[in-house]
Protein backbone atom coordinates (compact mmCIF):
# COMPACT_ATOMS: atom_id res chain seq x y z
CA UNK A 1 0.00 0.00 0.00
CA UNK A 2 1.66 3.22 -1.25
CA UNK A 3 2.14 5.89 1.94
CA UNK A 4 -0.94 8.52 2.53
CA UNK A 5 0.39 12.06 2.71
CA UNK A 6 -1.44 15.44 3.03
CA UNK A 7 -0.86 18.63 1.19
CA UNK A 8 -1.38 21.58 3.43
CA UNK A 9 -2.54 25.06 2.01
CA UNK A 10 1.23 26.73 1.79
CA UNK A 11 3.34 23.73 2.22
CA UNK A 12 3.64 19.52 2.01
CA UNK A 13 3.48 17.43 5.69
CA UNK A 14 3.64 13.78 6.30
CA UNK A 15 0.69 11.70 7.79
CA UNK A 16 2.85 11.77 10.71
CA UNK A 17 3.26 15.26 11.26
CA UNK A 18 -0.46 15.88 10.20
CA UNK A 19 -1.31 13.57 12.79
CA UNK A 20 0.82 15.47 15.23
CA UNK A 21 -0.37 18.69 14.52
CA UNK A 22 -4.37 17.25 14.51
CA UNK A 23 -3.85 16.41 18.57
CA UNK A 24 -2.06 19.58 19.10
CA UNK A 25 -5.39 21.37 17.93
CA UNK A 26 -7.57 19.48 20.55
CA UNK A 27 -10.01 21.91 21.68
CA UNK A 28 -9.53 24.27 18.86
CA UNK A 29 -12.26 26.57 17.81
CA UNK A 30 -12.84 23.43 14.65
CA UNK A 31 -16.49 22.88 16.11
CA UNK A 32 -17.52 26.57 15.38
CA UNK A 33 -16.95 26.00 11.51
CA UNK A 34 -20.28 26.15 9.49
CA UNK A 35 -19.95 23.22 7.16
CA UNK A 36 -18.87 24.32 3.99
CA UNK A 37 -22.51 23.61 1.89
CA UNK A 38 -23.99 25.94 4.51
CA UNK A 39 -24.23 29.39 4.97
CA UNK A 40 -24.14 32.27 2.37
CA UNK A 41 -24.13 31.81 -1.33
CA UNK A 42 -20.23 31.89 -2.88
CA UNK A 43 -19.32 34.79 -5.17
CA UNK A 44 -17.50 35.32 -7.82
CA UNK A 45 -15.18 38.20 -10.02
CA UNK A 46 -15.82 38.51 -13.50
CA UNK A 47 -12.42 38.49 -15.36
CA UNK A 48 -9.67 39.20 -13.41
CA UNK A 49 -7.12 36.70 -12.59
CA UNK A 50 -3.03 36.49 -12.16
CA UNK A 51 -1.35 34.34 -9.76
CA UNK A 52 -2.20 34.25 -6.02
CA UNK A 53 -0.58 32.39 -2.63
CA UNK A 54 -1.31 28.93 -2.22
CA UNK A 55 -2.23 29.79 1.52
CA UNK A 56 -4.40 32.00 0.73
CA UNK A 57 -6.78 29.46 -1.26
CA UNK A 58 -8.61 26.32 0.54
CA UNK A 59 -8.93 23.25 -0.98
CA UNK A 60 -12.95 21.86 -1.73
CA UNK A 61 -12.17 18.18 -2.01
CA UNK A 62 -11.16 15.81 1.19
CA UNK A 63 -8.52 13.60 -1.68
CA UNK A 64 -7.11 13.32 -4.66
CA UNK A 65 -5.71 11.16 -6.53
CA UNK A 66 -1.38 11.18 -7.47
CA UNK A 67 -2.04 10.34 -10.99
CA UNK A 68 -2.63 12.82 -13.35
CA UNK A 69 -5.01 12.45 -16.63
CA UNK A 70 -2.14 12.35 -18.57
CA UNK A 71 -0.35 8.97 -16.40
CA UNK A 72 2.59 11.14 -14.35
CA UNK A 73 2.75 11.28 -10.69
CA UNK A 74 2.09 14.42 -9.15
CA UNK A 75 5.72 14.18 -7.29
CA UNK A 76 7.15 14.44 -10.81
CA UNK A 77 5.54 17.24 -11.83
CA UNK A 78 5.95 19.13 -8.31
CA UNK A 79 9.86 18.35 -8.48
CA UNK A 80 9.67 19.94 -11.94
CA UNK A 81 7.98 22.87 -10.50
CA UNK A 82 9.84 23.76 -7.57
CA UNK A 83 13.54 22.86 -9.56
CA UNK A 84 15.57 25.68 -11.30
CA UNK A 85 12.99 26.91 -14.46
CA UNK A 86 10.00 25.74 -13.39
CA UNK A 87 8.47 29.30 -13.69
CA UNK A 88 8.24 28.47 -17.71
CA UNK A 89 6.32 25.26 -16.85
CA UNK A 90 4.05 27.55 -14.28
CA UNK A 91 3.34 29.86 -16.77
CA UNK A 92 1.34 27.06 -18.77
CA UNK A 93 -0.39 25.32 -16.40
CA UNK A 94 -4.61 26.14 -16.74
CA UNK A 95 -5.25 28.51 -14.19
CA UNK A 96 -7.20 27.18 -10.98
CA UNK A 97 -10.76 28.76 -10.95
CA UNK A 98 -11.27 29.88 -7.25
CA UNK A 99 -14.50 31.44 -5.67
CA UNK A 100 -15.38 33.38 -2.13
CA UNK A 101 -17.54 32.13 0.53
CA UNK A 102 -17.98 33.49 3.99
CA UNK A 103 -14.82 35.51 3.30
CA UNK A 104 -12.61 32.36 2.54
CA UNK A 105 -11.45 31.81 -0.96
CA UNK A 106 -11.44 27.95 -2.47
CA UNK A 107 -10.76 26.75 -5.44
CA UNK A 108 -12.48 23.90 -8.09
CA UNK A 109 -9.13 22.18 -9.05
CA UNK A 110 -7.59 21.15 -6.14
CA UNK A 111 -5.05 18.88 -7.78
CA UNK A 112 -3.10 21.65 -9.69
CA UNK A 113 -3.61 23.81 -6.26
CA UNK A 114 -1.95 20.87 -4.27
CA UNK A 115 0.91 20.88 -6.91
CA UNK A 116 1.49 24.48 -6.64
CA UNK A 117 1.08 24.47 -2.97
CA UNK A 118 3.77 21.53 -2.72
CA UNK A 119 6.26 23.04 -5.09
CA UNK A 120 6.37 26.31 -2.82
CA UNK A 121 4.95 28.23 -5.77
CA UNK A 122 2.12 30.57 -5.91
CA UNK A 123 -0.50 29.28 -8.29
CA UNK A 124 -1.92 30.65 -11.50
CA UNK A 125 -5.84 32.04 -11.05
CA UNK A 126 -9.20 32.72 -12.30
CA UNK A 127 -12.72 33.60 -10.78
CA UNK A 128 -14.62 30.36 -11.04
CA UNK A 129 -18.12 31.34 -12.66
CA UNK A 130 -21.41 30.87 -10.61
CA UNK A 131 -22.25 28.65 -13.12
CA UNK A 132 -18.68 26.15 -12.52
CA UNK A 133 -19.38 26.52 -8.89
CA UNK A 134 -22.99 24.87 -9.50
CA UNK A 135 -21.59 22.27 -11.81
CA UNK A 136 -18.93 21.07 -9.85
CA UNK A 137 -20.85 21.27 -6.33
CA UNK A 138 -19.98 17.60 -6.15
CA UNK A 139 -16.55 18.67 -5.47
CA UNK A 140 -17.54 19.86 -1.90
CA UNK A 141 -16.11 17.16 0.55
CA UNK A 142 -13.47 18.53 2.80
CA UNK A 143 -14.17 18.29 6.47
CA UNK A 144 -14.87 20.07 9.32
CA UNK A 145 -11.44 17.88 10.75
CA UNK A 146 -9.66 19.31 7.42
CA UNK A 147 -10.36 22.43 8.97
CA UNK A 148 -12.67 22.52 5.70
CA UNK A 149 -10.09 22.49 3.03
CA UNK A 150 -7.00 23.82 4.72
CA UNK A 151 -5.59 20.45 3.65
CA UNK A 152 -5.96 17.60 1.31
CA UNK A 153 -5.43 13.96 1.27
CA UNK A 154 -3.87 13.16 -1.97
CA UNK A 155 -3.92 8.77 -2.09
Amino acid sequence: MAACSYVYAGCRQSLTTFSAAMAAQKGDAVGVLVSLLVGAEPTTSEGGGGFIKTGDVRFTKSSISRTLSTGEDINDVIGELAAPGGDALAKSFTPIRIFEKDGLLFSLDNRRLAIFSAAGRDVPFVWATAREIAAEAWKFTATVEQRLGWFIRVK
